[in-house]
Order: structure tokens, then C-alpha cells, then sequence
């Protein structure tokens, strides 16, 4: 996964769908955050670090996570 905020412009912009309140502020520490994480970081880790810059409650977190799994398609692999 590349290292750019603009890759999570979608996702982001989903997220304001959602009721979420996204700002210049989210975008900047959405890029600082990346530029420390790196590449190696795995997409479904990465939901973990992301959660606190965009939910400010419990109820937003759980709300998030769905959203994320639903967006870039986690929840729907069926395992054994």
C-alpha cells in the first residue's frame, strides 16, 4: 500500500459520507501518521492505527471499523 494520504481519498470522502467530520487537520495527520508507519504495515493493522484520528467515541470506533472492513472489502472472505 503506498505511503499517501491521497490513496485513502476515497475512503476519506466515504467517511464524510457517513456522518463523519473530516478536516484539513484529519488530512495532515493522516500524512504524518503514514510518513512514521511505513510500507510494511498490513491494510487490516493499519485500521487499528487509522481509528483514533477520525472517531471520538466508542460508538464512532465500532462504526469506523465496520466501514473500513466494508470499504476495502475485509469482511467478505470466507475462511476456514
Amino acid at each position: 500500500m503506498p505511503n499517501s494520504p491521497l490513496v485513502f481519498g476515497d475512503f476519506l470522502e466515504s467517511l464524510r459520507l457517513q456522518d463523519f467530520s473530516i478536516t484539513t487537520g484529519h488530512y495532515l495527520r493522516l500524512e504524518a501518521l503514514l510518513s512514521r508507519i511505513g510500507p510494511d504495515c498490513r491494510p487490516q493493522d493499519l485500521k487499528t492505527i487509522l481509528c483514533p484520528i477520525f472517531a471520538t467515541n466508542e460508538t464512532e470506533q465500532e462504526r469506523f471499523y465496520k466501514h473500513y472492513d466494508e470499504f476495502f472489502n475485509y469482511g467478505s472472505s470466507t475462511e476456514s
